[in-house]
């Protein structure tokens, strides 16, 4: 028989760790990561302290869900050539140029709403712009 080596066992298993890990690839915080894993924000820490490689991987995997988003509005826009999201993505990427759907200026902008044509220039220079980063 093994000999007891005294203390508490530890709650910070491999099953422990993947509940972690799939927590925060789904965009969890540190609180509801460790209700999932069943486990406290002290013992996570400690784990943390004792596996400082653990606190890289769980910051990387907490931007899976932002890099996911990003992903589909890529593939949106260049797979499936979708002008609305080419639009919405133009008035929050590129507010001074495309914030107002009208021509002119922010400041000055006149009642002539862009063209289809317009439009889709706008959208291949955004392809040319993100197929060059």
């Amino acid at each position: 028989m093994p000999k007891n080596m005294g203390g508490r066992p530890t709650l910070m298993t491999k099953d422990t760790v993947a509940k972690l890990e799939i927590a925060f690839s789904i965009g969890a915080n540190v609180s509801e990561a460790c209700l999932i894993a069943g486990i406290s924000r002290d013992t996570y820490y400690n784990y943390l302290r004792k596996n400082p490689e653990f606190s890289d991987r769980s910051n990387l995997l907490r931007h899976t869900p932002v890099l996911a988003a990003k992903k589909r509005i890529y593939d949106a826009i260049v797979n499936e050539n979708d002008t609305s999201t080419a639009k919405w993505l133009l008035e929050r990427k590129a507010r001074a140029e495309y914030c107002n759907r009208y021509k002119g200026t922010p400041e000055n902008p006149t009642d002539e709403r862009l063209s289809e044509e317009e439009l889709q220039v706008a959208l291949h220079n955004l392809v040319e712009k993100l197929s060059n980063q």
